[in-house]
């Protein structure tokens, strides 16, 4: 040193003491940037991770399996067709009349026709060709067919239970009331009287004639045997009445707008 003109100093205690203090802050910040740097990191790392979606679990197979039975039966077809119904049909509308037997066959019907025909007889109102079946016209079509004083008589003897009482107890019936209950009933017939839109207790053989629909009666006490017409059907009533006698006369027949044919 001396040979190149230069002095060696010696180093002084502060440069040394700044020397050592540059170190240890190096040293220092060293170590500080290596603990820091790799928790950044894994912090980036587990916020990464909590942004993917979990992964689907996989179930098991199950652990049993359905169960086969060793014969299945099958439902079998029915062996039968089913039974349908027939179409309903429509039963024709009732025709409401007083239905006329023919002449009774057996011997009590047959006594008991002949004993209303032969009181009629007996009263001159109907003789006996009024009571026999005649032939249709051709308009009519064939066959035979009832005459009103028939459909009357027939009524009477099988329907009339006051003319049955009379004769049953053997008592005569009162001539002017049977007249009035078979010229009443020969009307009905003679003008179609199912086909009245009233006719309330018409030929109803338990109740007075005077109680039918439309009549009216007077008690009037008979002195003489005339005959009398009743309205305008040209038919006879109460010949031969039994003089001094008070009886339920038929004064009044009201049936107009009643469907009246004959």
């Amino acid at each position: 040193a001396e040979e190149y003109g230069m002095t060696s100093r010696p180093i002084s205690r502060s440069t040394k003491l700044l020397i050592a203090g540059g170190v240890l802050i190096c040293l220092i910040i060293g170590i500080v940037l290596g603990t820091t740097q790799p928790w950044k990191n894994d912090n980036n790392v587990s916020r990464s991770r909590t942004n993917i979606p979990p992964s689907p679990t996989i179930s098991p197979f199950p652990s049993t399996y359905p169960t086969i039975s060793a014969n299945p039966t099958a439902t079998r077809r029915p062996t039968t067709s089913p039974t349908y119904s027939p179409e309903p049909t429509l039963s024709p509308k009732p025709t409401i009349q007083v239905t006329t037997p023919p002449v009774p066959t057996t011997s009590a019907n047959a006594a008991m026709y002949n004993a209303v025909a032969q009181f009629i007889m007996d009263l001159g109102i109907s003789d006996a060709s009024s009571f026999t079946r005649f032939a249709t016209n051709a308009e009519e079509g064939t066959g035979n067919k009832n005459t009103p004083q028939q459909k009357a008589v027939n009524h009477i003897a099988q329907n009339d239970n006051i003319f049955q009482d009379w004769v049953f107890q053997n008592v005569p019936p009162p001539a002017q009331s049977m007249a009035q209950r078979y010229v009443l009933t020969v009307m009905y017939f003679a003008l179609s009287g199912y086909q009245w839109e009233e006719k309330t207790k018409w030929l109803d053989g338990s109740l007075h004639e005077c109680q039918w629909y439309g009549l009216q009666c007077e008690d009037i006490t008979v002195y003489s045997t005339q005959t009398e017409q009743v309205a305008t059907s040209q038919i006879i009533v109460m010949p031969r009445l039994n003089l001094g006698s008070q009886q339920e006369i038929v004064t009044e027949i009201r049936l107009e707008n009643n469907k009246l044919k004959g």
